[in-house]
């Protein structure tokens, strides 16, 4: 009896927090408040570079540039006009990348997190 209870709770917590998740493929808005390139190079949480990642960029939730990283993970939205941002990871599951905006310059920080929204479970026989 004491180990069902204890499988019920288990299963009840790994339900909460696969439910409680969110969707973390769109970025925080960003400013830019002069024109800037916007580029970089995107990486897996072990870190090894991600190829073929589709990324968006959305102006007042438009898409406005849209690229792919390269196959050593780099990426490259161009020369972008002042303005607010958000970018989008749109081909796989991974979050969309933070992006740092200081003394009028935004740069990308490259190390991605696993959109657990997103992700399908493992199953380990």
């Amino acid at each position: 009896m004491a180990r069902m209870k204890t499988l019920l709770l288990g299963g009840c917590l790994v339900l909460a927090v696969c439910c409680a998740a969110s969707d973390c493929s769109l970025s925080k808005e960003f400013r830019i408040t002069r024109t800037q390139m916007l580029n970089g190079t995107l990486e897996d949480p072990f870190p090894l570079p991600i190829p073929g990642l589709q990324l968006e960029l959305l102006n007042s939730g438009k898409v406005v540039r849209q690229t792919r990283t390269s196959d050593n993970g780099k990426f490259d939205f161009g020369e972008l006009p002042t303005g607010k941002y958000k970018m989008r990871v749109v081909s796989m599951q991974f979050c969309a990348p933070k992006i740092d905006c200081r003394s009028g310059l935004c740069l990308v920080v490259g190390r991605l997190r696993i959109n657990e929204k997103l992700s399908k479970p493992v199953t380990v026989y």
